[in-house]
C-alpha cells in the first residue's frame, strides 16, 4: 500500500471510529413530545406473498421472522413528535420514520419487527445510523439489506428457507452476516463500505451459491466451513491484500480450495477488492 492509500485508510478509521461512538449511543429520552410505545399488527389473510419495505433514520432496530398467522408485527419506543408511518394491504408493507437521520439527537427510536415467513418474502431493510439485528430464520423470497452507520448483523438460523437472491450493502461501521449457509441462497451480492464486512458461511450449505463481492475501505472477511468447496476469482485494485488460507491458484487470479472439485455444496466468489484485505479462512 502507497503512502497516499495509507494516509486514507488512516484516515478512514478515525471517522469510522468517530461515527460509530456516537451511533452506539443509547438514544435518550427527550425532544418533541413523552416516549410512548405503540403496537401493530394486521393478519396474512390470503396474501400469497409478502412485500415488506422497512426504513429506519437513525435507532435501534431488531427485525425477525415469524410463524403465526399474521403478516407482520411491531412494537415501536418512540418519542411522540416523530411519527413512524406503519402501512399495510394486501400483502404490501411499509414502515418508515420522518425523525432525525443523525447521531447526537436526544430521542428514543427502537423498533421490534416480526415479518411473516409462512410466505415468500420480498424484504428491503435501509438503516440510518444506530444498530440494526435481523434474524431471518427460515425465509425465502429476496432480501435487500442497506447499512449506514453503526453495527449491522444479519444471521440465518436453522431454519430451511431458500433465498433465491440476497443483497448486503455495508456503511460505516461493522457489518455482519452470519450462518449463511443455511439460507439456501442461489446468489449473492455484497458491497463492503467502510469498516469491517464479514460474511459467514456455517450452517448447512446447499447446491452452489454465486457470491459477488465488491471491496470498499477496510477488511472483507469471509469464513466457510472446512467441507465447502470455494473458488475464488479475484481483480485486484488498489491492494495487494489478498489472503486464502489453503487455497491453491489454478489460473490468472483464480484460487480454489481442496475441496472444490468433489464437493457438492459449493461458493463461487468473484471479487473487486479496494482498499483493505480479502481473507478467506476456514472455521
Amino acid at each position: 500500500m502507497n503512502r497516499v492509500n495509507a494516509i486514507t485508510l488512516l484516515l478512514t478509521i478515525v471517522i469510522v471510529g468517530v461515527v460509530v461512538a456516537y451511533s452506539q449511543r443509547r438514544p435518550l429520552a427527550g425532544g418533541p413530545g413523552g416516549v410512548r410505545t405503540f403496537t401493530s399488527s394486521a393478519p396474512l389473510g390470503g396474501a400469497s406473498k409478502l412485500d415488506a419495505e422497512i426504513r429506519m433514520g437513525a435507532g435501534v432496530l431488531r427485525l425477525r421472522t415469524i410463524d403465526t398467522g399474521n403478516a407482520y408485527e411491531a412494537e415501536i419506543t418512540r418519542n411522540e413528535g416523530w411519527p413512524v408511518d406503519v402501512s399495510y394491504r394486501n400483502g404490501r408493507l411499509r414502515i418508515g420514520d420522518r425523525g432525525p437521520r443523525f447521531a447526537g439527537t436526544t430521542y428514543t427510536n427502537e423498533w421490534t419487527v416480526g415479518v411473516s415467513r409462512r410466505v415468500p418474502l420480498d424484504l428491503e431493510v435501509t438503516t440510518g445510523v444506530g444498530r440494526a439485528t435481523l434474524d431471518l430464520t427460515g425465509m425465502s423470497g429476496s432480501a435487500e439489506i442497506r447499512a449506514g452507520a453503526g453495527d449491522l448483523r444479519v444471521e440465518f438460523g436453522a431454519g430451511r428457507g431458500t433465498v433465491e437472491r440476497l443483497e448486503l450493502r455495508g456503511g460505516v461501521g461493522r457489518f455482519e452476516a452470519l450462518r449463511l449457509g443455511n439460507a439456501g441462497a442461489a446468489r449473492i451480492e455484497a458491497r463492503s463500505g467502510v469498516g469491517e464486512f464479514i460474511l459467514d458461511f456455517s450452517g448447512t450449505p446447499r447446491g452452489t451459491t454465486e457470491l459477488e463481492v465488491h471491496g470498499g475501505v477496510g477488511r472483507v472477511l469471509l469464513t466457510v466451513p472446512s467441507g465447502l468447496g470455494v473458488r475464488v476469482r479475484a481483480s485486484k485494485g488498489l491492494t495487494k491484500s489478498l489472503r486464502l488460507e489453503g487455497f491453491k491458484r489454478v489460473g490468472d487470479d483464480e484460487y480454489v480450495n481442496d475441496a472444490w472439485a468433489t464437493a457438492t455444496a459449493k461458493l463461487d466468489v468473484r471479487a473487486s477488492l479496494g482498499v483493505g484485505e480479502f481473507a478467506v479462512q476456514v472455521k
